[in-house]
């Protein structure tokens, strides 16, 4: 772990050299937000009977999903996918329960980070997420925190479910540059993502892989953006 992110800090600065960044972007999941999609796995493995190997190559690669966080289709028509595609006979909360448990906490630090970032940049959130998860994340996010959602920490949210985009297309890192009044070359990206990192890339982002979330103050902080 010490060689990764002696790694990461050698390559971040060596991008961010001479430019000022004024836009920094957090994905959610793996980054804000603790996540374990192997809890998710096992829980529909279980559910199913099908391997883990089936349930993954499912979550990873198979349309349904990827419609879901893109939007394109409403919480019934996942439900129904997810019974069709897994052959299982079961009520809604049982495939919302299976389908959550990859959500973790939501550790205050993290959010402290955006709050006290929000002061000298502009923030935003850009997450692949869909209409059952991001209920549940903002149900805990208003029982642990107090917070209603994530609205009064940043200046902007993008949902790509709500935006019918998704990572790492590059057409979801354009919509929002079109939105900022900042140049990509002036917005850090960071995601735990290598293949959402590799798509922020492509249209001139800044960016960071974010390998373990409690290194972000350091890192961060090591490229002149102070916490």
């Amino acid at each position: 772990m010490l060689h990764i992110c002696h790694r990461i800090h050698k390559t971040f600065f060596r991008i961010l050299s001479g430019i000022k960044i004024k836009h920094i972007v957090f994905d959610l999941g793996g980054v804000i937000v603790n996540l374990d999609p192997d809890l998710t796995i096992q829980a529909f493995a279980k559910l199913s009977g099908k391997s883990m190997n089936e349930i993954t190559e499912y979550y990873l690669h198979h349309e349904l999903f990827h419609s879901y966080e893109k939007g394109l289709i409403s919480n019934a028509d996942f439900r129904n996918g997810v019974r069709d595609l897994m052959a299982v006979k079961v009520i809604d909360n049982t495939i919302d329960y299976a389908w959550n448990a990859m959500l973790l906490d939501t550790p205050a630090m993290r959010l402290d980070w955006m709050r006290t970032l929000k002061d000298n940049y502009q923030v935003s959130i850009l997450s692949n997420t869909n209409d059952i998860h991001i209920s549940q994340v903002h149900q805990q996010l208003e029982l642990v925190h107090g917070l209603e959602n994530f609205s009064t920490l940043v200046h902007q949210v993008y949902y790509s479910h709500q935006i019918n985009l998704r990572k790492p297309n590059e057409d979801i890192y354009e919509y929002v540059l079109a939105r900022s009044p900042f140049d990509a070359e002036e917005t850090l990206f960071l995601d735990d993502n290598e293949s959402n990192i590799v798509g922020a890339k492509s249209v001139g982002l800044q960016t960071m892989h974010v390998t373990d979330p409690n290194q972000i103050p350091t890192l961060l902080n090591n490229a002149g953006i102070q916490l």
